[in-house]
């Protein structure tokens, strides 16, 4: 992410921390679409998400998501997350159908 890089929509939660844009695809014969990748907690992720426009109700979040791999910006989300120092919960990271693809940091 570039240091002016800045979101492309509106997002209102003030406990998110921006981490930068993200082609994402809604399916195999769909064109690419920009999204805002952010993760929301403290220092523990609490959730990420994709945002694909300003609209409230157009964005995916959950962090289990990210870490069955089951949506691609999503577990670019976690990977930037953990990239900043944000950890992943104890109960999410022993969750037995976590995919062994999506790596999980210190």
């Amino acid at each position: 992410m570039s240091t002016e890089e800045k979101p492309q929509f509106e997002h209102d939660c003030k406990d998110c921390t921006f981490l930068g844009r993200f082609e994402m695809q809604h399916g195999p014969t769909l064109p690419m679409e920009p999204c805002d990748l952010y993760v929301c907690g403290v220092s523990v992720i609490d959730t990420v998400i994709a945002r694909y426009a300003s609209e409230g109700s157009h964005y995916v979040s959950g962090l289990i998501f990210a870490t069955r791999n089951l949506i691609p910006s999503l577990v670019e989300a976690l990977k930037r997350a953990q990239a900043k120092g944000y950890r992943v919960p104890d109960d999410i990271r022993n969750d037995p159908d976590r995919s062994p693809d999506v790596e999980i940091t210190d």
